[in-house]
């Protein structure tokens, strides 16, 4: 199993239980990982990648901030419209509203993804603007092969 992998295709991202199906089915995919790193190199002692990695200011608590953006963005975007669904559930449930009107409403809304990239701050990140120059530059020159 790759590291990635560890990341994605979770059987369903849910809300219920603030994400424990989640969150336990991560931990047991990395329990797995490691176990299989420890089976294949028994005579590597990690505390000295701890060590190397710390010197790095990489840790357990800011590991996440390692990980390809691309699959925490698809892991969030996956939760997100988990909610927006479940709120949109609750309401209809709670509303004098018909369905069509709750239907209506919501989808004159922006998508979860779309206030996801507003709120991401584009400008306020001189890598995430040089990432999104780059998509431009690339779409313009896509467009221009054809």
């Amino acid at each position: 199993m790759k590291f990635n992998e560890t990341l994605t295709n979770f059987p369903r991202v849910t809300i219920e239980d603030n994400g424990e199906l989640m969150l336990r089915s991560l931990r047991d995919r990395v329990n797995k990982k490691l176990a299989v790193l420890r089976d294949k190199h028994p005579d590597v002692d990690i505390s000295d990648y701890y060590e190397h990695f710390s010197k790095l200011g990489l840790y357990p608590h800011n590991a996440y901030l390692f990980v390809r953006g691309h699959n925490i963005y698809d892991f969030t975007i996956k939760l997100g419209r988990n909610c927006c669904r479940h709120l949109r559930e609750m309401h209809s449930e709670q509303s004098k509203l018909t369905a069509e009107d709750i239907e209506t409403y919501y989808d004159e809304l922006p998508t979860f993804e779309d206030a996801l990239m507003a709120s991401l701050g584009q400008t306020s990140y001189p890598q995430l603007a040089e990432v999104f120059q780059d998509a431009e530059y690339f779409s313009k020159y896509l467009k221009n092969i054809r």
